[in-house]
């Protein structure tokens, strides 16, 4: 994998893991055979802190919590950062006195909490693929029996189409989902007008 490619992570897989650096590389952490330098997490700021030198902010995804810290010219990254917010952070791994926090490139406000359903179902359906601690399926078990999956459908349609709408077997390899759960909520999709079937097993947004 390159590392500079972004990937999603729970703010616990980091954490619980090992950062290791080598000279001339970037940190890293071996997530499931993956040598990962760049990660992207989605969490509420719990705190902020600031100075005219550098602002620390601590993003919890209720799963831990991770600083995120910005110094010298990139304090303009978190300047708007207000405690409450949700945040979507892609940054590079970093430490300071053996905590890992994260340098940022790029700090996105998510105003619509459903990017947060998507994002939390994406990551335990990731988990469950990968063989997920019990942890893990404590939370999968959870989500599921709490969680609307309509908004992680939508968006696989949506990225699916590419004019002549999403097909059936793609739409269920890109959000994960077992057969009964697609189609239960391609049904409730269908029901309350928010999608329509062009053609059998084509599925597109309204």
């Amino acid at each position: 994998m390159d590392n500079r490619t972004a990937v999603k992570l729970f703010v616990r897989d980091v954490t619980d893991r090992s950062l290791n650096k080598e000279e001339g590389q970037l940190s890293y952490i071996d997530f499931e055979g993956s040598l990962v330098s760049t990660v992207r997490l989605m969490g509420v700021v719990v705190s902020k802190y600031e100075t005219d030198r550098f602002t620390i902010i601590t993003l919890d995804d209720a799963t831990e919590t991770i600083s995120v810290r910005v110094f010298g010219e990139d304090i303009d990254l978190l300047t708007d950062v207000k405690v409450g917010q949700t945040f979507d952070v892609i940054g590079t791994l970093r430490d300071y006195e053996e905590e890992t926090y994260i340098a940022p490139r790029i700090v996105k406000m998510i105003e619509d909490p459903n990017w947060e359903v998507v994002r939390s179902l994406e990551l335990l359906i990731q988990a469950k693929r990968l063989g997920a601690d019990v942890a893990h399926e404590t939370l999968i078990d959870e989500e599921e029996e709490s969680t609307d999956l309509k908004p992680l459908v939508m968006e696989a349609i949506e990225k699916i189409d590419e004019g002549d709408g999403a097909d059936y077997n793609s739409i269920l390899r890109d959000s994960g989902l077992e057969d009964a759960q697609l189609d239960e909520t391609l049904n409730s999709l269908l029901g309350d007008s928010e999608i329509y079937e062009p053609k059998i097993g084509k599925f597109k947004k309204i």
